[in-house]
This record gives C-alpha cells, structure tokens and sequence, in this order.
C-alpha cells in the first residue's frame, strides 16, 4: 500500500491520492463496508461506502434506471465537507473520474465502489481529463438553469482539474 501511494505520489506531483482516512477507507477498508443504492427510482447508483449516512445526489446522464454516463455525484454531510466524484458512472456504479474529498483527490479506475490499485499514469490523467469534462458538463447545466454562480464553481472545478495533469 505504501508503495502504491509513494508512486501515485511521484505520477503527478503534489497532488494527493491515497492519504489520509478517506483515502485509507476507500481502499482498505471497503472489503467490509457495503454501497448502498441511492437516487431516484428512474436513476439510482451505488453510493460509496465511505460516504455513509450522506445525502448523495446524482447530476447526470441515466439509462435503464441507473445513473450512467458523465456527470457529478455530490455527497452532503451535516457540518462536514461535502464530498464530490466527478467521472463517469456505469450502471450505478463509480467508473472512472476523481473524488474531491477533505484530504484531496482520489483519482483512477474504480470498481464496486473502490478505487482499483492502478499507478499507470495514463489511467490517472484519463480520469483527471473525465473528472474535468463532468464539471464542465454540468456547469453548461447550472448555467442554462440560470444558476450562475454554481456554474461559475464547477467551470473553476473543471480547471483546477485541467491542471493536475501539468
């Protein structure tokens, strides 16, 4: 395990992956602790373990009943943070992207909920280039809802994004 985070570490730079008790949970610790289906009928998903007794919504594409495709899962907690996977969903179930959590990002391949022990840097960049088309995507939406100033926050999401793969 440590070997995976010094690598992901040195992959690009200052940004974090794999520290801190998120990042600890989401991959040690998932084996134990179980998703739980979220959402509306017509769109549910898998909601990450970790994330426990959070309001989690889906801002996204649906299909067959199941959050799929791009867009923005939104983890909401009473006095905490709110927590962010920005990606691509599959069935329910978190694809590829990046979760913007309390201790950084969380960024790759996940399956069942966890994130998949990968340090190809190519995977890394691919979901950093997925997490940023999700923000921007949904900031279109904010924006022609006439919810500017959401907007506004996704789009600067979406660049902060961008650049995590310089």
């Amino acid at each position: 395990m440590q070997i995976l985070q010094s690598l992901q570490k040195i992959l690009l730079g200052t940004v974090i992956f794999l520290t801190g008790a998120l990042a600890t949970s989401s991959v040690a610790e998932l084996g134990e602790a179980k998703q739980h289906l979220a959402g509306k009928k017509d769109c549910q998903f898998f909601s990450p373990a970790e994330w426990g007794d959070s309001l989690v919504t889906w801002h996204g594409q649906c299909q067959g009943g199941k959050a799929h495709g791009l867009g923005v899962l939104r983890a909401y907690r009473k006095e905490a943070n709110t927590l962010l996977f920005l990606g691509t969903l599959e069935q329910g179930e978190l694809s590829l992207g990046v979760i913007d959590g309390v201790e950084g990002y969380i960024a790759g391949q996940f399956a069942q909920g966890k994130l998949l022990p990968e340090v190809e840097r190519n995977v890394i960049i691919s979901a950093f280039r997925n997490a940023s088309a999700a923000a921007k995507a949904y900031s279109q939406r904010l924006k022609q809802s006439g919810n500017v100033r959401s907007a506004e926050f996704y789009l600067k999401k979406a660049q902060e994004l961008e650049r995590q793969m310089d």
